[in-house]
């Protein structure tokens, strides 16, 4: 191979790394938190945690991470077999990493846990409460859930596209991306930085299942 061809496809090799993006998903802006109304007649059923998750994928120009953070416990609120509220909460200082394994693995989830993200010590919980479901297309089973994330004692309203099953065995399923930076974790999202930037959108896989 000519230095020529060698030095082009280094290039190409460079910039395709250099262009990892979030997963392709609908974002979610952050807004200003939203009034909780009163669930009236509506019936409190727990949350499946062994089938309820939460999962992530964050991005840099090198590559992607994914890992998982445990849903403590929570409920969703439902009214003539329909989704109407609920509120869960993610335990902080359990996040999981993935993609690695052994000693890669714990260090990155240690970062994750540390000052320079979640600050787990000091806010150890993240909680998301539903304000509001409207439908989108009733016999896709398919809404948009708004509801108030409280990450760091930062409370935003975000909004995204979920299906739903109204059914007896209850389940909800979400993909979407949010800014992390709107809940002040700011480390890394510099992309003077190079292969050091951290992508600041990072996508949020969600699956709810009641018992």
């Amino acid at each position: 191979m000519s230095y020529l061809k060698y030095f082009a496809l280094c290039l190409i090799v460079s910039f395709s790394a250099a262009c990892v993006q979030a997963p392709d998903a609908d974002k979610s802006n952050a807004e200003a938190p939203k009034e909780l109304k009163a669930a009236n007649g509506a019936i409190a059923q727990p949350l499946d945690l062994n089938a309820s998750k939460l999962s992530f994928v964050g991005t840099k120009p090198t590559g992607r991470h994914t890992g998982e953070i445990p849903i403590q416990s929570g409920n969703i609120l439902l009214k003539d077999g329909k989704l109407t509220g609920g509120k869960f909460v993610l335990d902080l200082t359990n996040v999981k990493i993935t993609d690695l394994q052994g000693e890669m693995a714990e260090k990155l989830a240690g970062h994750l846990m540390s000052e320079d993200f979640f600050n787990s010590e000091k806010h150890p919980k993240a909680t998301f409460v539903i304000t509001s479901v409207t439908p989108l297309n009733s016999k896709l089973n398919k809404y948009n859930v708004a509801g108030n994330l409280t990450v760091k004692d930062v409370t935003k309203s975000v909004t995204f596209a979920a299906n739903v099953t109204d059914q007896t065995n209850f389940k909800a399923n979400a993909n979407f991306n949010i800014d992390r930076t709107q809940w002040g974790m700011n480390y890394g999202n510099d992309r003077s930085l190079g292969d050091k930037f951290i992508n600041p959108i990072v996508n949020i896989g969600l699956t709810i299942v009641a018992k």
